[in-house]
């Protein structure tokens, strides 16, 4: 069995670990054989029982590879002795397989990736089990250097896993990105590349197998690829964009190593089980003078994967004139695309929100400071009919040469996204309980259904003190009298002065003082019901 002495110095087994070892050790380390397998476990036990007999030729065909061994024993420890000087043997288990990788002795953790890459085709995170038996990363030098000087006589072991990362694409996106003209790809807030379509592919010449789960700087040239960690990370802490929602020229690095310009346009995605980039690519040919036919090109090619998106989408620029909505948008808000281009995106708002959009736009233009810019948030959109819908509005921002900046909204159904088998008035009030400014919802009785925890701090009430009673208890007197007569009128006609519109009225806290407000209503069917939900602003 001497053919497996090599085996053994590889796998870093000796010692007293000799007498752990079991069949399926031996299978990882490798020796496929079963009748080689019996043969060193019978040795291994007869090691354990102290045997003389571990040692003597068991069978013929021994006797070649026992013949010699003292003789080439003190040779073999030279070399090996040698070779542990020179070299470092570290056992990587993955799965259920152990190999054996060697590096120079003076290596690093950078080294010990690369041959791991080389190894198993694919990145790993790699980890060891310290003295107290407990599985720690290793993710720095330093962690590195630990990790071997902590190792004992059988040298440092690692244990690895795949860093596949989970799809967060659907299948519809993914269809529609896969056949797009222009080079896509995605890559998440690690900088790994999450998806790359069939025309970067053949813009880059590698296949999406090569480049899936490794760090998109493989594909950047020169100029940038050193920074690119640092530029997301620092966009990541700050908010601060370099090329993050900006078009630009810049160099592809192709798998030949060579670099070509492209026009590169990025946007972020950003949910509550998702935070991505998206980079649309496209060559620029040397006979074009100059980028505008190319980001033009660009930004029908970003229409078009947004038109068919099953979310809504709106497209502002910076004075919040709206460029593009999709056909989800339209559908879902009743308008046709002309009832909506050209016109302030704060028609899909209702008040407060609508009324200081415009002052919330200008002072980010103004000082960079973002409230939803980059996060995602709950929030409502009226649609065409006066009727209130939660959604979860994600915004992203992309700056163009020559049209300024753009802003992006991706707007998906709360009734949707969440639990759409509850009731319409529980949806309404878990919608109403998130937003930031004081919230009531009532049925067409006037009896209070919803009353958000700022509607609590304004009125001076808490929820049990106002739920099944009727809203008067909200207005002074003069309003008090008045608002079954507004309600009956509503609900008998279909006309009011207050749905869909912004009022300056007075509201009454608890101890009796007026609260100067601005009252927003919006109202959808409960089935054979109707509620109605009221925003109020503190004038």
């Amino acid at each position: 069995m001497g053919e497996y002495k090599i085996t053994f110095i590889e796998n870093s087994i000796s010692g007293a670990e000799i007498f752990d070892l079991k069949d399926e050790d031996l299978v990882a380390m490798n020796i496929t054989k079963l009748g080689h397998r019996k043969k060193l476990l019978r040795r291994i036990s007869q090691l354990r029982s102290h045997s003389k007999s571990a040692f003597t030729p068991s069978d013929e065909g021994d006797n070649n590879s026992d013949q010699g061994s003292s003789s080439g024993a003190s040779a073999t420890s030279s070399q090996t002795g040698s070779s542990k000087r020179r070299e470092l043997t570290i056992k990587c288990s993955y799965g259920d397989e152990i190999r054996a990788i060697r590096l120079k002795k003076d290596t690093s953790l950078e080294a010990l990736k690369k041959a791991i890459r080389k190894e198993y085709k694919k990145t790993m995170t790699v980890k060891y089990k310290d003295e107290d038996g407990d599985m720690l990363s290793i993710k720095t030098d330093d962690e590195f250097e630990h990790a071997l000087s902590s190792a004992g006589k059988g040298g440092l072991k690692v244990y690895l896993s795949s860093r596949s990362k989970k799809n967060v694409l659907t299948k519809t996106e993914t269809a529609l990105l896969e056949n797009l003209v222009d080079g896509v790809v995605i890559i998440d807030k690690d900088g790994t590349i999450l998806f790359f379509n069939k025309a970067a592919e053949k813009m880059w010449g590698y296949s999406a197998h090569d480049v899936l789960n490794n760090n998109v700087k493989m594909l950047i040239g020169a100029d940038h690829s050193g920074q690119h960690d640092n530029y997301l990370r620092n966009y990541l802490q700050t908010g601060k964009a370099k090329i993050i929602g900006i078009g630009r020229k810049v160099k592809a690095k192709r798998k030949d190593g060579s670099e070509v310009p492209v026009w590169l346009a990025i946007s972020e995605t950003k949910t509550e089980d998702r935070h991505t980039f998206t980079a649309t690519c496209q060559i620029i040919k040397e006979q074009q003078s100059s980028t505008t036919d190319v980001s033009k090109s660009a930004v029908e090619s970003s229409y078009f994967i947004l038109d068919n998106l099953l979310d809504l989408a709106i497209v502002i620029d910076e004075k919040g004139i709206i460029q593009f909505a999709n056909k989800e948008c339209l559908k879902v808000l009743g308008y046709k695309s002309p009832q909506v281009v050209g016109r302030n995106v704060k028609m899909l708002m209702p008040s407060p929100f609508a009324d200081e959009h415009d002052g919330y736009l200008k002072n980010y233009l103004t000082t960079g400071a973002a409230k939803v810019i980059g996060t995602g948030r709950d929030v409502v959109a009226v649609a065409r009919d006066g009727s209130i819908i939660p959604v979860h509005l994600s915004l992203s921002e992309t700056k163009n040469d020559n049209s300024g900046r753009i802003f992006t909204g991706i707007l998906r159904k709360l009734s949707e996204e969440k639990t759409p088998e509850k009731p319409l008035l529980q949806q309404e009030r878990e919608v109403l309980d998130t937003l930031l400014v004081p919230a009531v919802i009532i049925d067409d009785k006037g009896i209070i259904h919803g009353f958000n925890a700022h509607a609590s701090e304004l009125f001076g009430y808490k929820l049990m003190e106002v739920l099944g009673k009727n809203v008067k208890l909200l207005m002074t007197s003069n309003d008090r009298e008045k608002h079954d007569e507004y309600l009956a009128r509503y609900n008998g006609s279909g006309k009011s002065k207050v749905v869909g519109v912004g009022r300056d009225v007075v509201a009454q806290h608890k101890d009796g003082t007026p609260i100067p407000v601005r009252l927003s209503v919006t109202t959808k069917k409960d089935g054979t019901k109707r509620i109605f939900a009221g925003v109020i602003q503190r004038l």
